[in-house]
């Protein structure tokens, strides 16, 4: 009896002491090997173990700075990359508006026949390209800015007609049709975030109809607790080969422009813990669908 109890207590001792902590060790290294930077717990007493455990511990801890060091020097290259990028957008005009600049001079001063009529265009051509100039800087900027999303309840109907009469007003030789298919679409996202995002896809979506009357269509619902607001234009649309581009960070199908429109409402849409979609067709036209949780947490990037 007592060498059974003994053969007992000897049993519960190495499973307790030896056994449970290998296993959790094991279970470690599993995680780790999946990509999961697992932390171990309850550290044992024994001074191999206890060891092994903190080495464990150290070596995660290790690979987590590493990581965010990664992290850190990749988005460092990003933006170094997309500066350069912005610093060639922003020189490319800067001569013809030099050159507009002063022959606004000349025509002021020489005051010939058709002086008013070159003025016009000089100055015309100088605000193109200064708004042109605007969008690189705040493009640039957005993308920089994109840290975290900060919720707030609203009216997403509110919001989106807004925004869409906004466009209505600047782009009256285009069609815009807003279809909800309910109007109990409060939500809480981020207010600036989403009107970002969805400026960058309808400017898009107007560049895409070039000089011709088109149309921009969206399509607003709610199923549970997920809201889908589709964006969808009849302009030149795009081939394989692009979409499977269109959210790099530099990628632009347009000759001027950072390429960061879709880029950054992809990097919106994930801080929402949403998806985006992305569906064209080469001249019949292009759909973007955002699809996000009706109630977005607060979020850091990682």
């Amino acid at each position: 009896m007592v060498l059974l109890l003994a053969g007992i207590s000897s049993a519960f001792f190495l499973r307790k002491k030896i056994i449970a902590p290998i296993q959790e060790l094991n279970r470690g290294m599993e995680e780790v090997e999946r990509g999961n930077l697992y932390r171990l717990r309850d550290t044992p007493d024994e001074i191999e173990l206890k060891n092994l455990y903190l080495g464990f511990n150290a070596m995660v801890g290790g690979i987590e700075e590493q990581k965010k060091n990664i992290s850190e020097i990749s988005r460092m290259k990003t933006l170094l990359k997309l500066g350069r990028r912005v610093a060639h957008e922003v020189k490319n005009p800067l001569t013809p508006i030099k050159l507009s600049a002063e022959q606004i001079r000349r025509s002021l001063r020489d005051k010939r026949h058709d002086y008013e009529k070159v003025i016009e265009q000089s100055v015309r051509y100088i605000i193109d390209e200064t708004d042109h100039l605007k969008r690189v800087a705040y493009g640039f900027l957005d993308f920089s800015r994109l840290e975290e999303i900060r919720p707030e309840r609203f009216s997403l109907p509110e919001v989106i007609d807004e925004e869409v009469n906004s466009f209505r007003s600047i782009y009256g030789e285009h069609g815009f049709q807003v279809t909800y298919g309910t109007k109990d679409l409060d939500v809480e996202w981020d207010r600036l975030k989403f009107k970002q995002a969805l400026k960058n896809i309808m400017i898009n979506a107007v560049e895409a109809l070039g000089d011709k009357s088109g149309r921009i269509e969206l399509d607003v619902r709610r199923e549970g607790e997920v809201v889908t607001v589709g964006v969808s234009d009849n302009g030149v649309g795009l081939e394989k080969r692009e979409l499977a581009l269109i959210f790099n960070e530099d990628y632009s199908t347009k000759e001027v422009g950072t390429g960061l429109g879709l880029f950054i409402v992809k990097r919106i849409v994930d801080l929402h813990g949403g998806n985006i979609r992305v569906e064209s067709e080469k001249n019949r036209g292009t759909t973007v669908t955002l699809e996000m949780p009706r109630h977005a947490t607060q979020t850091r990037k990682t």
